[in-house]
């Protein structure tokens, strides 16, 4: 299980993730679906790098085409 499951087990915060990830815990009864009707949805982007860290060009690629699409909505 990974850090966002285990936060997510221990009531901490919601996520909106792709059902197969979580199919196991689901059906152990360890989360629950929050059945969402609503027809807007608005969520933010938060992406975090250590500045000290080494980033590929490949991820520093896919982090500009990011900042991209969402500075123009």
């Amino acid at each position: 299980m990974n850090s966002l499951q285990n936060c997510l087990k221990r009531g901490v915060g919601y996520s909106i993730c792709p059902e197969v990830v979580v199919r196991e815990q689901l059906k152990d009864g360890n989360l629950s679906r929050i059945n969402w009707d609503s027809e807007e949805f608005k969520t933010s982007v938060l992406m975090i790098w250590h500045v000290e860290k080494w980033c590929s060009p490949l991820l520093k690629h896919f982090m500009k085409i990011a900042k991209d699409i969402i500075s123009d909505k």
